[in-house]
């Protein structure tokens, strides 16, 4: 199966299932805003989130990872503790780097 690679300043919209790969939050109150090592199943989906790709680079291993500049509706919607965690750790909340295969990009 062939992956479109965006183009920055192309829009994407982040594939259903995508959880978020820097922070590793959990989504349950015992641990909400508190990162965690990768055993923890229950991280946050980042499904749906939008932006538009500011950055597109090739990896050492030969993947590709695109870099997304997240837009307002979804700076809007993050929990307040993901955005909290993410600074504490010096992590940006603001954008995210992905792959191609997570994202669909918006055709208008």
């Amino acid at each position: 199966m062939s992956v479109d690679i965006p183009s920055v300043g192309d829009l994407v919209k982040v594939k259903p299932g995508i959880l978020d790969p820097d922070g590793l939050l959990v989504s349950n109150e015992d641990h909400k805003g508190r990162y965690l090592d990768h055993n923890i199943p229950e991280i946050l989906s980042i499904a749906g989130w939008q932006g538009k790709v500011i950055d597109v680079r090739s990896q050492k291993d030969g993947t590709t990872a695109i870099d997304i500049e997240w837009d307002s509706q979804t700076l809007q919607n993050i929990p307040k503790q993901a955005i909290e965690a993410c600074e504490k750790d010096g992590l940006s909340w603001k954008e995210m780097c992905l792959y191609p295969e997570d994202v669909d990009i918006i055709k208008y």
